[in-house]
């Protein structure tokens, strides 16, 4: 294919060669006169004209050469310049001969140096101005030549765009040289059959004089297809445009980058949705495929001591006849599942320990799951995974650990929610049984016993027998309230000690005893359950420390409050022991009434510790409440 060119209109380059013809004629009329007419000798004649004609032939054939070849702008500054040279040498011809004429005295000598003055300052102007234009070509040059950005030089043949030049960069990232793509079609190089609309209507633009900016995707040489960000910049912005510089800028990689993050973004996403470990690891499997674009992915879940594989790709199964599991001992993934520290190996037959040294694995990436397993992201040829693979996939592992702790959390709760709502169940099934199938006999026996003792009139064994179906109701009240007592609490309310502590003294201790309350506190909880809980530990402080105990109660910090007495105390070695159910060292206690406080406080998120009181009674801490604020 050649270069196609762009013909200037007659009138540009025509005026020019046009006046070389005029002014021939004038030097061919002076050698006519000076030959046939004065009787010249022709030599002398011809010496005298050859300079001017010759000067006059070279104006004909710029001027025909500016027609058959150059752009208009440079036929119309040749001829602008033209015509202001010879207006102004003719002139200053004029004005210095009318000048002579009027003193009535030719003076050729000052009308020759007037003449080539004028040229002088002509030829000053022009040079000046060429000079900047070719400095300013220099600049433009070292540009295009130095520019990281792949630059080709395009002129347009009709609708077609012809490189004329390419730069360094160009010739790097598409592989065509200068030599290579001079004169051939810049679409029909590098757009591929699916850009070939949108290049067409692109060259149209740029062909019509628009500079812009927009995204394309080319073809190199080698046939690997890129996205660059090109600008089309016309030489002339005029209605039509000839030359356009078409700049390509390579945006691949940080395409390729955005589609990974967005990638990532997505698979976080799904992975947090995930309900199962075999789910997520499922979705850890395909975001390897989807960000990192890596066919050859397993992940190994730790079990009895070695990892064994969970989930794999597709190519992965298709690749191997069956996935083994790993041997801690020769295994480098039993050294990133311990260590927690990943591994990326270019070369794998430069590990040290390799399970199997017959594998198609030639490079591979190992990735710790926290307490779960690993990650293993396996390529078939060495040296695949660059810096930004290593980073992503490490990110990828954390966020797959992270699902995967979350997975097993919920399902313990789960499993607890549901242990507790059986035990509830239970406890519902044994409060039918105590309320019901035991009060209804324990009521018609007391009955029965209080009529034959009016009856017989035995009362010391009769009486025995009350005791006894007493302590039975007592025991069975008692239990029905430890039930109660464990059960969640819905919803809390403020509570204030100092009268919730005054309203349990009313219905719990005796005459004899005290109650003091020191520092009031607020805490949210409810207050049935704490009242019940303090009238259990008024009880106990009467119950062990005498009729006249003093009970002092006190807020603690702002989460809490403590309950003290001035009775014998707890021993250390059975501090441990009191919340048990049933145990008790009193004669007529049940064993429940401590335990009952003890499933309070843990109904209500806090916790309770047994000391010994300033007095060395017992003093009990109940801490971590939810405040009031």
């Amino acid at each position: 294919m050649t270069r196609g060119h762009q013909r200037v209109p007659f009138p540009l380059g025509g005026i020019i060669s046009l006046l070389g013809v005029l002014l021939a004629s004038v030097v061919v009329y002076d050698l006519y006169a000076d030959i046939v007419v004065q009787n010249n000798r022709p030599l002398t004649a011809l010496l005298e004209n050859s300079l001017p004609l010759a000067l006059n032939a070279g104006i004909i054939a710029s001027g025909f050469w500016l027609t058959q070849h150059d752009n208009r702008d440079i036929s119309k500054q040749a001829v602008i310049w033209t015509g202001i040279s010879i207006t102004s040498l003719l002139l200053l011809a004029v004005w210095v001969y009318s000048l002579q004429l009027i003193q009535g005295q030719l003076k050729p000598l000052i009308l020759l140096a007037q003449i080539a003055s004028m040229g002088a300052v002509a030829g000053i102007v022009v040079g000046v101005y060429s000079g900047r234009q070719n400095h300013r070509q220099r600049e433009l040059q070292s540009l295009f030549q130095n520019s990281r950005d792949c630059i080709a030089k395009v002129q347009f043949e009709n609708e077609t765009p012809l490189i004329q030049e390419v730069n360094p960069a160009f010739e790097s990232m598409f592989g065509y040289t200068t030599d290579d793509a001079a004169g051939e079609s810049l679409d029909e190089l590098i757009v591929d059959s699916q850009s070939k609309r949108q290049a067409t209507e692109l060259s149209r633009r740029a062909r019509g004089g628009e500079q812009f900016e927009t995204e394309v995707t080319r073809t190199t040489a080698s046939g690997d297809s890129r996205i660059f960000r090109l600008q089309a910049l016309p030489i002339d912005t005029g209605r039509t445009t000839t030359h356009v510089y078409a700049v390509y800028t390579d945006i691949t990689d940080s395409k390729r980058h955005t589609k990974r993050v967005n990638a990532l973004h997505s698979a976080t996403r799904e992975l947090i949705s995930a309900e199962t470990p075999e789910e997520v690891a499922q979705r850890g499997i395909q975001a390897v495929s989807n960000i990192l674009e890596l066919p050859l992915s397993s992940i190994f879940a730790e079990r009895a001591g070695t990892l064994e594989p969970v989930a794999s790709s597709e190519a992965a199964k298709e690749l191997f006849d069956e996935i083994d599991t790993l041997d801690p001992e020769k295994s480098v993934a039993w050294r990133v599942y311990e260590s927690g520290q990943p591994v990326k190996a270019a070369d794998i037959t430069q590990v040290e320990t390799i399970q199997n040294p017959q594998t198609p694995i030639a490079s591979e990436m190992i990735l710790p799951l926290s307490e779960y397993g690993v990650l293993i992201i396996g390529d078939t040829e060495a040296g695949e995974f660059d810096d930004e693979d290593f980073t992503l996939a490490q990110i990828l592992g954390d966020n797959i650990s992270t699902s995967l702790n979350r997975v097993d959390r919920e399902q313990r709760l789960r499993a607890r929610e549901q242990e507790l709502r059986e035990q509830n169940e239970r406890l519902e099934t044994f409060t039918s049984v105590v309320s019901h199938d035991l009060q209804n006999p324990l009521s018609v026996a007391t009955g029965y016993t209080e009529l034959a003792q009016q009856e017989s009139g035995e009362t010391e064994a009769l009486e025995k027998v009350e005791q006894a179906l007493e302590r039975m109701n007592s025991l069975i009240d008692e239990l029905l309230t430890l039930a109660q007592q464990g059960e969640s609490i819905d919803e809390k309310e403020p509570i204030l000690l100092d009268r919730v502590a005054s309203k349990a003294w009313e219905t719990a201790a005796t005459e004899q005893a005290t109650l003091e309350i020191i520092d009031d506190g607020q805490f949210n909880g409810d207050r049935n359950r704490i009242q019940q809980l303090l009238e259990n530990l008024f009880r106990n402080a009467v119950e062990h420390g005498g009729a006249s105990v003093t009970v002092t109660v006190g807020a603690i910090d702002s989460d809490g409050f403590y309950v003290e007495d001035d009775g014998p105390g707890i021993p250390a070695d059975t501090r441990e022991t009191v919340f048990d159910h049933g145990y008790t060292t009193s004669e007529t206690g049940t064993g429940f009434g401590l335990p009952i406080v003890n499933e309070i406080v843990e109904a209500h998120g806090g916790t309770i510790s047994v000391l010994e009181g300033h007095d060395g009674g017992a003093r009990f801490e109940i801490r971590d409440l939810e405040t009031s604020n």
